[in-house]
């Protein structure tokens, strides 16, 4: 159950490990398990990475559930900057080169379409929609037609496919995006989604998404609450 690749020249895997690093934003840094954040004095946003992968059930559910709750609600969205890591718990042998995905070869691809749609649209603003229509599409047909429902959720969402597809028909690119998320990817991570806000790994079964957005928030010293948190505040103070 594994992709094979071709041989990288260690330059170009370098400049694109770099590259892919920096769509995680100049303030934020992630070196395996470890992840700091710097922020200027009027910086109130909320970190929010998702370590993540196509196939996984439990990520899908997340996805509609959650994340699709703040993105569908502008005022939310603006004060998270979120990172996906279309990674999870896949193991690159990069002697053999060959890579290996819990869900089988079929998520190796369908996660390199999502890391080359990130690569080609770096804002959340665009690539989140690509990744919740993806969502959407049921396991065993995303298996069946995965380069048409990409497509057609390029379409819905206003993306261009060409740019996407030549990225993942990429040899050499789409082997050194699977290097870079996996090196973007914490050590420390048990399961996926792992999500991970502010430094602080949250239980996305226990811990509610927009309520621990809002607190973080609140705990940064934001200024105007969104609407989905202040009716919390008003329900359960948050305390800080």
């Amino acid at each position: 159950m594994t992709m094979k690749f071709p041989s990288v020249l260690l330059s170009t895997f370098v400049f694109l490990s770099v590259a892919v690093s920096s769509l995680v934003s100049q303030e934020h840094y992630v070196q395996n398990s470890s992840i700091e954040y710097e922020r200027t004095e009027h910086d109130v946003k909320v970190d929010v990475v998702v370590c993540t992968e196509a196939l996984c059930p439990d990520c899908t559910d997340f996805y509609l559930s959650d994340l699709k709750k703040v993105f569908d609600d502008p005022e939310l969205r603006s004060i998270v900057r979120l990172h996906i890591i279309p990674f999870g718990n896949a193991h690159l042998d990069t002697e053999r080169r060959e890579l290996t995905c819990q869900h089988g070869p079929s998520e190796c691809d369908a996660n390199s379409y999502e890391q080359c749609a990130i690569w080609t649209y770096p804002d959340p603003e665009d690539h989140v929609r690509l990744v919740l229509c993806l969502a959407g599409v049921a396991a065993e047909d995303l298996k069946a037609e995965l380069a048409s429902h990409v497509r057609r959720c390029c379409a819905e969402t206003g993306l261009d496919f060409d740019p996407i597809a030549r990225c993942h028909g990429d040899e050499t690119l789409s082997w050194s995006l699977q290097l870079s998320n996996r090196d973007l990817t914490p050590l420390d991570h048990t399961y996926v989604p792992w999500v991970v806000m502010d430094g602080d790994v949250l239980d996305i079964n226990e811990d509610d998404f927009v309520t621990e957005i809002c607190r973080k928030y609140a705990s940064l010293g934001g200024g105007d609450m969104p609407v989905a948190c202040t009716v919390f505040r008003e329900e359960q103070p948050i305390i800080i």
